[in-house]
């Protein structure tokens, strides 16, 4: 396995070599924005099913109390409203990384 790396990277120049790694680094990235939005989805979940058990969560009561007490309704709307702008920012990032991915892909020789 090393040696097919070592073997590929010598075909590729300098420019070449950075938009790889480049690429991969954005790749890594996309997996914890997706871990993100996917954990999103269980406290909102619990927010609408067990609203006042949720609240004696610490992590999540430190939020309740930040966010001066929200009513359920209250908290479900801040709670979409916050999933909507993760979903929104993970959108235009994966935008960014096609448009890199499809750049590597793409060499004017």
């Amino acid at each position: 396995m090393i040696n097919f790396i070592n073997r590929t990277l010598t075909i590729l120049n300098l420019y070449e070599k950075l938009l790889a790694f480049y690429v991969f680094f954005l790749i890594l990235i996309s997996l914890v924005i997706e871990l993100i939005g996917i954990g999103m989805i269980i406290p909102i979940i619990g927010i609408l099913v067990n609203y006042e058990n949720l609240i004696e969560n610490k992590f999540i009561n430190y939020f309740y109390i930040i966010l001066s007490k929200p009513s359920k309704e209250m908290a479900t709307l801040y709670s979409m409203s916050f999933l909507s702008l993760i979903y929104f920012m993970k959108v235009l990032f994966f935008i960014h990384l096609t448009e890199r991915q499809s750049e590597f892909v793409k060499q004017d020789y």
